[in-house]
């Protein structure tokens, strides 16, 4: 009994806290037996079809100083300290039609939050400012409409009361119409996943489409897309698209030919607002291999919950993982009894990892591993974050809560005319 109330609360917290792009992959599959993680460092792990990285992340090139090459346990500890945080419910936001979502914590009630174009180095001139306690206090997080922005890349930073440089900090962009890939090399056989970001508001006819790469800039489109078949529209009901999708799950094809490839995203007609380049390589991808870096800040584990920011770091264009999928452990392997805690695209070499959103630690889970997986199967690699001692969520010796659940339901035309 005891095992499958964990099993339930750690699905039920999985599947219901983490966002849609999380939710793009969420197959628990089987428990991994792995060896541990064997990952080639890298000097650039920044890739140009991704937005700038967040500054209170250890640097890139640091971090890949710190990943030997061959087989070894990479193993990153996370600080046992009271964090002063700040994160967004994304990364990219489009300026029209998305709203950022702001969560802030500070041991400080005079503490601010700021929001300053990315070239504003030195933090002299916000765009926008709050204060902290009396946002979070108030029991919502602090909305702010991307249009109040503009399009540009912004860095959000969170101050100690009177101090000028700023305790933590996350970097977000605005865009109009784009579309992104997450990467630009790919092997015949491998998943093209892509992000786009359009006005697809009803009326809005906006759509996407494959092509073959003449070499030009300027080219004009026409139907002489990929195999007559690489056509669709991006959303049916009016909502705006931003999570990570596969060309080949998506439009049910197993492979591209070796080439250059435009993935362009148009109005109405063939009239192009944004458009993603890639090359596909001869040959296949091989197993899939785990990140290369973990970068990770808690809120704090004083409450038992893994709510936090984490970021994954891959090899641009060398990596070779669709997703990514997270599992608790400890010294002997992956807790028993236990699901994955998440699976989510890989949408670019940097990426943030929205999995543990209010999740529980368990009782016994002294660390998390991240594999990888493709359309090989999950990786015998993994990275390991290490967890502080005695973070986990200390149960109160019976079932924490108990809740019905009754979804999308449907009564016919019919059947109510015969009840009534």
């Amino acid at each position: 009994m005891k095992k499958t109330v964990k099993f339930v609360c750690s699905m039920f917290m999985a599947l219901t806290m983490v966002c849609p792009a999380v939710l793009a992959g969420c197959s628990a599959g089987a428990a991994p037996t792995g060896t541990t993680g064997a990952r080639e460092g890298e000097k650039n792990f920044l890739s140009m079809q991704q937005p700038a990285k967040d500054k209170n992340e250890p640097s890139a090139e640091d971090m890949a100083d710190d990943v030997p090459s061959g087989e070894g346990n990479v193993q990153t500890p996370v600080s046992t300290a009271e964090n002063w945080y700040i994160r967004t419910d994304g990364d990219i936001y489009r300026r029209d039609t998305q709203k950022i979502y702001i969560t802030a914590g500070a041991q400080d009630e005079d503490a601010r939050v700021g929001v300053y174009a990315k070239s504003d180095a030195n933090y002299e001139m916000p765009l926008k400012e709050y204060n902290v306690y009396a946002a979070e206090n108030a029991g919502v997080r602090y909305t702010l409409p991307a249009a109040d922005l503009g399009i540009g890349e912004y860095t959000i930073a969170l101050f100690a009361s009177g101090a000028e440089a700023p305790r933590a900090c996350v970097s977000v962009s605005v865009v109009d119409d784009a579309i992104y890939t997450n990467k630009t090399v790919y092997k015949q056989n491998e998943d093209v996943i892509f992000r786009f970001f359009a006005d697809v508001t009803v009326g809005n006819k906006m759509w996407y489409a494959l092509y073959k790469s003449n070499g030009e800039d300027d080219r004009t489109y026409g139907s002489d897309y990929v195999n007559n078949t690489y056509k669709y529209t991006c959303c049916w009901r009016g909502y705006v698209c931003r999570v990570g999708y596969s060309l080949q799950e998506e439009l049910y094809i197993k492979s591209l030919d070796a080439g250059d490839y435009e993935l362009v995203l148009f109005s109405e007609g063939y009239t192009p607002v944004a458009k993603a380049k890639f090359a596909v390589a001869g040959g296949a991808v091989a197993e899939v291999e785990a990140p290369s870096a973990v970068s990770y800040a808690p809120d704090s584990f004083t409450n038992g919950t893994a709510s936090g920011g984490l970021t994954l770091l891959f090899a641009p264009n060398k990596f070779n993982a669709d997703e990514v999928v997270a599992y608790w452990a400890n010294e002997s392997g992956v807790l028993a009894g236990y699901a994955a805690i998440a699976t989510q695209r890989v949408t670019g070499s940097r990426m943030r990892f929205y999995g543990l959103e209010n999740v529980m630690i368990p009782e016994g889970a002294t660390n998390i591993r991240f594999y990888g997986k493709n359309v090989n199967g999950q990786g015998s690699t993994y990275y390991r974050l290490d967890l502080p001692e005695g973070c986990g969520y200390k149960a109160p010796g019976k079932e924490i809560t108990a809740f019905a659940v009754l979804s999308d339901t449907h009564v016919s035309e019919f059947k109510q005319h015969q009840q009534s």
